[in-house]
């Protein structure tokens, strides 16, 4: 209301002005709270650090293993040798063994042979006929020998084997002297090792006598 108007009354604007407050207290106590908040939250931002080391419950990720692929030359290599009918099994398992470079030990062998020479060491001390040939077809019961690579020990190669005939099952056995002809497929098992180390034994009275 104008003061210069007539019949005007400043007392009725001011007591306007006072009820118009008393109506809306909380708006305007709620404009004061909220500058306050606004107040404390910035003094939080300023003061917040992040947490330094790992999160809680956190775990080391596994490491993949560590395969090595290299072979040692120490380690035996087993090998299935199938050689075939007609063929001399004591020159295969020799050319096979030259061939690796590596010295092999015959374990077992499966199948027939035919006209077979062996010798039997425990004949040579009654000066008799020291081999003697088996003709006709027969079954490996077993075989075993090695074949060393140079300088190998004289006598250390070769083949020992054991038949037996199909019609009267007869075994007989002892060092194969020449050839071991397949009579059909024969198959070697054998093993194979890189480093050969040759130690000579000496004899207990010797081994005595070196100790005094």
């Amino acid at each position: 209301m104008d003061l210069d108007e007539p019949g005007g009354n400043i007392d009725d604007d001011c007591q306007f002005a006072v009820r118009q407050d008393a109506q809306y207290p909380m708006a305007i106590g709620n404009r004061r709270g909220d500058e306050g908040s606004h107040k404390s939250d910035s003094g939080n931002a300023s003061s917040w650090r992040p947490r330094r080391g790992r999160p809680l419950g956190s775990k080391n990720k596994q490491k993949p293993p560590v395969i090595i692929t290299r072979e040692s030359p120490d380690a035996l290599r087993p090998s299935v040798l199938e050689i075939a009918s007609g063929t001399d099994i004591v020159a295969a398992v020799s050319a096979f063994a030259a061939r690796s470079q590596r010295g092999l030990c015959v374990l077992s062998g499966r199948g027939a042979v035919a006209d077979v020479t062996l010798r039997q060491p425990w004949l040579e001390a009654a000066a008799a006929a020291v081999s003697m040939t088996l003709p006709g077809r027969f079954e490996i019961v077993s075989l075993h020998g090695a074949f060393l690579p140079a300088p190998a020990p004289l006598g250390a190669n070769g083949l020992a084997v054991s038949v037996a005939s199909r019609g009267g099952g007869q075994v007989m056995g002892g060092n194969v002297v020449g050839k071991l002809m397949a009579a059909g497929t024969v198959y070697v098992v054998a093993v194979s090792f890189g480093n050969v180390v040759y130690e000579r034994l000496a004899a207990e009275e010797e081994a005595g006598a070196s100790v005094i």
